[in-house]
């Protein structure tokens, strides 16, 4: 059966991931990095194009000079950007293994200001390790830039983790898009993925559900998804 994709395709997308392990809660790091790897080879991405610059454990201004850097590339050949950053999180943001945060703002400040990031989809996956059962989480605010998609993962794991940590969001997420990517618009996806999300998390005193904001002024499609290995 065809489907009919109305909207814009990414059929080469740029992928940076951040992956800050020094977390205590984040029991998840080797098998969440594996499956975001699957799901960037399955969708054809380019991933981690930093010319060695370091991305991993990273402090808060080695997050920002990180971003900031990899602004200055030429996007030119590319569909769009997208950003997997794996980390604790507080109420001012994500925070560095040195324990200062950088606010989600400072985040996408520079990609979104990307000449050659134009019309062009930027999206940002945050998944919240939580450092502080008592905090919200990130303060959100809705993306005042175009064709922006900011996705956070809210406290799922705080209030779920099994002896085999599969409450990740992250394994929601690869596990959706493995499954679906190949007929279904980006945001039609995450919501699915909230719905599966909050029907785990009924028994939890403190439910959240993902949240996610968007500016992008179409649908979203991975062009190039080719169903591969499953998500562990």
């Amino acid at each position: 059966m065809e489907f009919c994709k109305l909207g814009k395709e990414i059929n080469k997308g740029f992928a940076l991931m951040i992956f800050n392990e020094n977390c205590k809660y984040y029991y998840r790091a080797d098998a969440d990095r594996e499956n975001i790897k699957t799901f960037c080879k399955n969708a054809q991405f380019t991933v981690n194009a930093t010319k060695g610059l370091k991305t991993d454990n990273l402090t808060a201004d080695g997050m920002e000079d990180l971003l900031k850097n990899i602004a200055k590339t030429d996007f030119g050949p590319y569909d769009a950007f997208i950003c997997f950053i794996v980390s604790a999180c507080n109420s001012q943001g994500v925070l560095g293994v040195d324990g200062y945060s950088l606010s989600v703002g400072e985040i996408i400040g520079p990609i979104i200001r990307c000449a050659s990031l134009a019309n062009k989809p930027k999206i940002f996956f945050i998944h919240n390790c939580k450092e502080n059962r008592k905090d919200t989480g990130p303060r959100i605010t809705t993306p005042v830039e175009a064709d922006v998609l900011v996705v956070f993962s809210g406290v799922l794991d705080t209030c779920d983790v099994s002896a085999t940590h599969e409450s990740s969001y992250i394994t929601a997420l690869t596990k959706v898009f493995h499954k679906y990517a190949h007929c279904m618009n980006l945001t039609d996806m995450l919501a699915m993925v909230n719905h599966q999300m909050f029907a785990k998390l009924q028994h939890c005193d403190r439910k959240k559900t993902p949240v996610f904001m968007s500016s992008l002024r179409e649908a979203v499609h991975f062009g190039n998804f080719m169903p591969g290995e499953i998500p562990r």
